[in-house]
């Protein structure tokens, strides 16, 4: 297998006006069977799985894609859900689930699924006319609810521990089983895309009217609205974050404070604000699927910021060099700095250069450092290693 995920770094010049691109985009252009990615899964060997609106899934490694499409057996072109359960895949589609054993394809004819949820043993399918379950000594089949919810058209299920939850476009729904003809109780009438849990709270996603909190702690059990954003597609907890994909690109807001922490969209590269899906994969990478833009792999511009009260001898940085393992600078009048994995480290002062600014510093292919000073010439530093010791020889 190729090398699945690369580190890209960008510098920004102006940290507080430039528009800093915090993403990478993977298009038709780069092999993407269709420019429209509704599904993001990751299989057990680390491959990503995306579900697209015409061509297909794609199998992608990191550099390359492999497409598997109708006339591979797939149920259905137009991909709504995907998820991963062993060494199987399964894949919700416009005309029912497809489930992928082994590069076979075995098909399930339903009405359009648009959620693939796992629970004890059973993968449940929200569809456009209530909600199926998958068993594989039972095979996929249609679960009998109540009349109303029976002919809904469900977005998405959640079990938070005791209750299932039911987002559909006619409201959220809760009950305590999808089996045992459990009542089902109604709590909203709007329409609900989607649905996450963390902790103690549950997130109801409606598409117009923001998102709905509810604590469901035995002490609590209340409910809180977030009015923003709006035009909702999915929800996601990324860590301790729930990731919110619309209309209007992605809001992050932490999942325990409920405070906003950051919005993405075309400041952050996205060249479409339409996102569907947002993941993560088991390497901490963050991927979005987009409604005409592809696939997007984000990654954050995050700083540490160094100065005189964490550790350096001064503020005022005048030339910075990067090596293998470390990165050197000159700071104020007080010579050569370098900062590895262990921290900050000050170079012993050089007799007859106190208070010499050294204004440029390179470095040679045997990691070697040049550094110019005003009006003291110029300095060199040599490093030897002898069986893994360092022996540090003479700056002249």
């Amino acid at each position: 297998m190729k090398k699945l995920f690369i580190l890209f770094i960008f510098f920004s010049c102006d940290l507080a006006t430039s528009q800093t691109n915090e993403v990478r985009s993977y298009t038709i252009e780069d092999g993407l069977p269709q420019s429209q990615v509704y599904a993001i899964a990751q299989d057990s060997i680390g491959y990503l799985w995306l579900g697209t609106q015409g061509g297909g899934i794609a199998k992608f490694d990191g550099d390359d894609f492999t497409v598997y499409n109708e006339g591979n057996g797939l149920t259905s072109n137009y991909i709504e859900s995907l998820l991963v359960l062993g060494n199987q895949l399964f894949i919700g589609t416009k005309k029912g689930l497809s489930v992928l054993t082994k590069n076979k394809f075995t098909p399930f004819i339903s009405p359009q699924i648009n959620a693939l949820y796992h629970h004890e043993g059973i993968v449940y399918a929200a569809t456009a006319s209530g909600i199926y379950s998958y068993v594989s000594d039972e095979g996929f089949q249609k679960i009998a609810l109540s009349e109303e919810v029976n002919t809904a058209f469900i977005n998405d299920v959640l079990y938070d521990g005791s209750h299932f939850w039911i987002a559909a476009n006619s409201g959220l729904y809760k009950t305590k089983s999808l089996f045992q003809r459990s009542p089902i109780s109604i709590l909203e009438t709007l329409a609900f895309p989607s649905l996450a849990k963390y902790g103690d709270y549950v997130f109801a996603a409606s598409f117009a009217d923001g998102i709905l909190v509810y604590d469901i702690s035995e002490k609590q059990r209340q409910r809180v609205v977030l009015a923003q954003p709006l035009q909702i597609q999915s929800l996601a907890i990324l860590e301790e974050q729930l990731w919110v994909c619309t209309n209007q690109g992605v809001t992050i807001i932490d999942a325990k404070s409920l405070q906003f922490q950051k919005s993405i969209g075309s400041q952050n590269g996205l060249t479409v604000s339409h996102v569907r899906e947002s993941f993560m994969d088991r390497q901490g990478n963050v991927w979005l699927g987009t409604s005409g833009g592809g696939l997007y792999h984000y990654f954050p511009n995050e700083f540490t910021h160094f100065d005189r009260d964490t550790g350096l001898p001064g503020n005022r940085i005048y030339a910075a060099e990067a090596t293998k393992n470390k990165i050197w600078f000159s700071v104020s009048e007080n010579g050569l700095v370098y900062i590895d994995s262990l921290g900050i480290h000050k170079l012993p002062k050089i007799e007859g250069l106190e208070g010499v600014k050294i204004k440029t510093i390179t470095s040679d292919a045997n990691e070697n450092i040049w550094a110019g000073s005003e009006g003291k010439g110029l300095l060199y530093r040599h490093t030897k290693t002898y069986d893994s010791i360092i022996v540090r020889g003479r700056i002249l």
